[in-house]
């Protein structure tokens, strides 16, 4: 827990509630049951404003006094990508425009939005009393209808938040091979002499990351070919999870693909055995065949892209998953592309591909990376 966290009171008085602490509630008197039900609406309004109060904490304390990440951390004790969260949705749907009779999810969904796109969606989805999936079901349905997707050059890298940038990604695509986050918070402990990498954004905690692919998968399927295949990479611990997300999005789990890594992690050190292993989600929509000969689900992958980052995943499982389900010419996509792993392979056999990065260093990183892949193919 931080210092600033810990010098915060341990216990907050309210005549008319009790008292409040990190660890309970102790109610202050013999209270009415009108008084117990009205401490609950209390909590219940606590609950769902959370987010817009911390979001506009975030946005007035970083117009007023600069970049406010790391003092938010410590004052607040969230992780960097719920602040993110929280921040990025309330920057983007002004005050007058909010719903109460919405959720913070709700809004969310709409956030990538116009202003006026987003009063539109946010009425329709209180008359009509939609879920945040449902919601999000009917954006696209209209988006589908006006949407003429292009692939600009056989490279296509941006920079952005998926949410957003998803929108751009090309129809026709034959392959979804990406790394989301894992909702880990991961960073490696390894690293002893030198300053270790950023952490991951949008990794901060499970739901977070869960959110994200939902959303980004919901806007992706129809972007994709009839027929396509689409490979998550994974951990154990989130695999029921991730394949419950999968499935929600109308795509169908065949298997699961399992790295044998050279080099086993930390984990447990006492209680378990060392970790060296990380899952690949196999699903596909419609039914897709393989394009070339089929391959072991259990892969050995020990070649990697130069960098830093802190997930690198091996180009060698790439590669072969590429060549056995697609063919030269056809579409990868990758909205979480970090710098290039899964889509170097690609387009250094002569695929399309496009990508999404919302760090600026590792999309920097991936752009040098596509060239060098680009300059293997021709020669």
């Amino acid at each position: 827990m931080s210092s600033e966290l810990m010098n915060q009171p341990a216990q907050l008085a309210f005549t008319d509630i009790g008292v409040l602490s990190r660890t309970g509630w102790q109610p202050a008197n013999d209270l009415t049951f009108d008084e117990w039900r009205e401490i609950a609406r209390t909590w219940s309004a606590v609950d769902s404003g959370i987010n817009w109060w911390v979001g506009d904490w975030l946005n007035y304390g970083e117009m007023k006094y600069g970049e406010a990440y790391k003092e938010a951390m410590n004052l607040t004790g969230w992780e960097y990508q719920r602040l993110a969260n929280a921040k990025y949705v309330s920057g983007k749907v002004e005050f007058s425009s909010r719903e109460e009779n919405l959720s913070w999810r709700h809004h969310a969904v709409v956030a990538p939005l116009a202003a006026a796109e987003q009063e539109k969606w946010l009425a329709v989805a209180e008359v009509e009393m939609l879920s945040k999936r449902e919601l999000r079901k009917a954006i696209k349905a209209e988006q589908r209808a006006i949407e003429i997707p292009v692939l600009p050059s056989p490279v296509n890298l941006v920079c952005g938040d998926a949410r957003e940038m998803v929108a751009q990604m090309p129809s026709g695509t034959k392959l979804l091979f990406s790394d989301p986050p894992y909702g880990m918070d991961w960073q490696s402990n390894r690293r002893t002499v030198k300053d270790k990498p950023d952490k991951i954004a949008n990794d901060g905690d499970l739901n977070t990351a869960l959110d994200l692919l939902d959303f980004v998968l919901g806007a992706a399927y129809d972007k994709l070919a009839d027929d396509a295949f689409v490979c998550l990479w994974c951990d154990w611990k989130n695999y029921a999870a991730f394949k419950s997300a999968v499935e929600a999005n109308r795509l169908s789990v065949r298997s699961v693909i399992v790295w044998n890594k050279p080099n086993h992690g930390t984990g447990d050190l006492e209680g378990a055995p060392a970790p060296k292993h990380e899952w690949i989600i196999f699903a596909v929509k419609g039914n897709p065949k393989l394009t070339g000969q089929r391959f072991d689900n259990l892969l050995d992958g020990s070649e990697f892209l130069p960098g830093e980052h802190t997930t690198r995943k091996p180009i060698d499982i790439a590669r072969g998953i590429i060549d056995n389900t697609t063919l030269p010419g056809e579409i990868v996509c990758d909205p979480f592309m970090g710098v290039g792993s899964s889509l170097a392979p690609a387009v250094a056999s002569g695929r399309q591909v496009w990508g999404c990065e919302i760090s600026e260093e590792w999309h920097a990183e991936a752009v040098v990376n596509m060239q060098s892949g680009a300059k293997e193919f021709c020669e």
